[in-house]
């Protein structure tokens, strides 16, 4: 009887050690994204005043000129700045009716790997990306809850769950 909860034991610790754990700590920070990856949109946020350029590594951007699905190994940097705001909180735009740019509040990475979104229960599951938050100098914002990214992503299914998706076809297109 000792010799099965001993090898019910094993079997187990054998089991949890071969399990894919979720979380940001998975993704390689791409410290060189500014000059290596593809600048290709900013958006501008009014509902939570702040302003995204948007970021693609070339392994996404060569494989956007096909569309969705975009292969493993598709990387995303998205900086997040807070938007200048006037005296009532409302954000100040430029000549050309974008938002203007504050301090840099993160650097959020968007990563696709084999295997990763096995991790997550359905109801959240992004196809296989994962997504994580990092300070400027990629220092990981570890207390950053990545659940908000995946429930905004996930109505884009068809988009391989990603939002811009048609902005990166396209200049990937150009």
């Amino acid at each position: 009887m000792r010799m099965i909860g001993i090898a019910v034991a094993l079997a187990a610790a054998f089991g949890m050690a071969g399990q894919v754990l979720a979380g940001a700590e998975r993704i390689t920070y791409p410290d060189n994204y500014k000059s290596d990856f593809v600048y290709f949109m900013t958006s501008d946020r009014p509902d939570n005043n702040t302003v995204r350029d948007l970021y693609a590594n070339l392994t996404a951007f060569e494989s956007a000129k096909d569309g969705a699905p975009l292969d493993h190994g598709s990387q995303f940097a998205m900086e997040v700045y807070a938007a200048v705001v006037d005296e009532a909180g409302e954000p100040v735009y430029d000549a050309d009716g974008r938002m203007q740019k504050a301090n840099l509040k993160a650097v959020a990475i968007m990563e696709k790997q084999p295997g990763w979104g096995e991790s997550y229960p359905e109801d959240i599951r992004n196809g296989d990306w994962e997504f994580g938050f990092f300070s400027g100098d990629g220092t990981l914002k570890a207390d950053v809850d990545t659940r908000p990214c995946m429930e905004c992503h996930l109505p884009f299914a068809e988009d391989d769950y990603v939002i811009y998706l048609e902005e990166l076809v396209a200049k990937a297109n150009e």
